[in-house]
């Protein structure tokens, strides 16, 4: 799992979340 970035987590899609 990587880390949860804000930044990144809105710039890329929630694929971690799934």
């Amino acid at each position: 799992m990587e880390p949860v970035n804000i930044p990144s987590y809105i710039d890329d899609p929630p694929h971690f979340l799934l």
